[in-house]
C-alpha cells in the first residue's frame, strides 16, 4: 500500500538564486542612489528587465529542483527496505 504524498506547497527556487537576485537589487539601488550615471528612464528599463530575467531564472531553477525531488522521490521508492520483514 502506498502512502500518500503530502501536497506539495509551492516550488521555490535554489536559495542561491535568491540570494544573488536581492545582493544585484541591493547593489543597483545603491548604485542609483548615490550616483546619477543613469538617467531615471534608464533604470527604470534595467528594473524591469531585472525583474523579468530574474523571474525567469527563478522559474526554472525552481522546475529543476522539482525534477531533482521527484527523481529523489521515485529512487527512494524503488530501493527495497532492508529487514523489514524481520
Amino acid at each position: 500500500m502506498k502512502t500518500p504524498l503530502p501536497p506539495a506547497k509551492r516550488d521555490t527556487p535554489h536559495p542561491a538564486v535568491t540570494t544573488i537576485g536581492v545582493l544585484l537589487v541591493f547593489a543597483l539601488i545603491v548604485i542609483a542612489l548615490k550616483t546619477k550615471l543613469l538617467p531615471p528612464a534608464v533604470t527604470i528599463a534595467l528594473a524591469i528587465s531585472f525583474s523579468v530575467t530574474f523571474r525567469w531564472v527563478s522559474r526554472r531553477s525552481a522546475i529543476a529542483m522539482r525534477e531533482r525531488r521527484e527523481r529523489e522521490l521515485d529512487r527512494l521508492r524503488r530501493t527495497p527496505v532492508l529487514g523489514l520483514n524481520e
